[in-house]
C-alpha cells in the first residue's frame, strides 16, 4: 500500500484478528483534503447480480 506522505511511524497500528489485517495510519489534519470511497467484497459469496 502507497501512501501519500510520510507518516509517523510509531503511531501506525496493524492488527490481524480473525484473518483480518487491519491498517490504521494517522494523518494529520493539514494532508487530508481528498476522499477516496474503496469497495470492499465479502469473501465466500457471490456479489449481487452474479451468476450463482
Amino acid at each position: 500500500m502507497r501512501l501519500p506522505a510520510t507518516i509517523p511511524a510509531d503511531d501506525v497500528e496493524a492488527p490481524y484478528t480473525d484473518g483480518i489485517l487491519t491498517l490504521r495510519v494517522p494523518m494529520s489534519e493539514e494532508e487530508t483534503g481528498t476522499a477516496r470511497t474503496v469497495p470492499v467484497k465479502r469473501g465466500g459469496t457471490p456479489s449481487e447480480g452474479a451468476p450463482s
